[in-house]
């Protein structure tokens, strides 16, 4: 009997900024080229396995200065939905109100905090008890190696 496993999508904490964790996530969702990245492109893909279920998505808990995590999988299409709908809403309270008006601030930092807190909920519901340390060069814009903290 053949066993295949189950993923609801996969989400692990990467030790970098939130813009190396999207250097990542572009590596993680294009094809394999031949560049200096080549190696850490292919142990990326092994790691999020899954993103023929869903593209893999860098995001930042709390805002920019939060944890930062890499998503793929289910998890990945539920925060690109979550995404979605918050921009959705956002754009029509401007469309309604328009941008210089006090209930239109209200709605957004209102969206803000829903997707805070249902990005919350879905990190926590996937997070795996691993991390990422991503040794990246600026001089290169290169990501050199991958470490893989359990």
């Amino acid at each position: 009997m053949s066993i295949n496993s189950v993923s609801f999508g996969r989400t692990i904490k990467v030790n970098a900024p939130l813009s190396v964790a999207k250097h990542a996530v572009d590596l993680i969702n294009t094809i394999p080229q031949r560049r200096g990245e080549s190696r850490v492109q292919q142990q990326l893909k092994d790691i999020f396995y899954d993103t023929d279920k869903g593209r893999a998505r860098a995001v930042a808990a709390n805002g920019e200065s939060g944890d930062v995590y890499i998503v793929s999988g289910m998890a990945g299409n539920d925060v690109g939905l979550l995404i979605k709908d918050r921009n959705f809403h956002i754009d029509e309270a401007k469309k309604t109100y328009g941008e210089d008006c006090y209930t239109y601030e209200c709605i957004k930092e209102a969206e803000n905090e829903r997707y805070t807190d249902l990005l919350t909920l879905v990190l926590f519901e996937t997070e795996e008890p691993i991390e990422l340390d991503i040794n990246y060069s600026n001089r290169k814009n290169r990501i050199k190696s991958i470490d893989i903290k359990i």
